[in-house]
């Protein structure tokens, strides 16, 4: 409980799940460029973190990886990564930004939660130009009560089951051509 920084060196080439669960002063993770994922649950409850930089060498974040981390504040996907998990940025109180590089092809859908489920001070998405995302899994953006504006990348064909559930102040939605399927719910409430 008393971990404040953690340096991954560039030798680790794996972390198993929950590897850093529950580290709840940690304020700071470097990522070494021995690592291609963060396994699910890696980050859980790491409430001291605010801000976190997802170096290209990660190709997948896993389910839940970085869920219920209270302070987090701001989110930058870079370009490499190919995947975000289910849940994987859920619930973080204080998250308003995310930019997601335009080499990531998924927000993997859950059951009952989407990679930025719950946010509800989200304010800020950005896909980089040039995104090669296919789909926004449900429910990737359910329940982020202070979206105000989205606007879907060129290339994404489907919007998910209530990916944009519950987001009561979005405004504004531009949807490409590109999208071909606006599964259940998608837009609810």
């Amino acid at each position: 409980k008393s971990l404040i920084e953690i340096v991954i060196p560039n030798s680790i080439t794996k972390m198993e799940t929950s590897a850093f669960y529950g580290c709840t002063n940690l304020r700071k993770v470097t990522i070494g460029t021995g690592l291609s994922i963060i396994d699910n649950f890696t980050f859980q409850h790491c409430d001291g973190l605010t801000e976190i930089i997802i170096p290209g060498n990660i190709e997948k974040i896993g389910t839940e990886a970085f869920c219920d981390c209270d302070s987090l504040k701001k989110v930058t996907i870079s370009e490499g990564v190919k995947s975000i998990g289910a849940g994987a940025f859920e619930l973080c109180d204080n998250l308003k930004e995310v930019y997601i590089a335009s080499s990531v092809e998924e927000l993997i859908p859950g059951a009952n939660s989407g990679a930025f489920t719950g946010n509800r001070l989200l304010e800020k998405v950005t896909f980089a130009d040039g995104s090669k995302l296919k789909t926004i899994g449900g429910p990737c953006f359910a329940s982020c009560t202070s979206l105000k504006n989205i606007d879907i990348p060129q290339g994404v064909t489907t919007i998910g089951r209530e990916a944009f559930k519950s987001c009561y102040s979005l405004e504004s939605i531009i949807i490409p051509p590109s999208v071909t399927t606006i599964e259940s719910q998608a837009f609810y409430g």
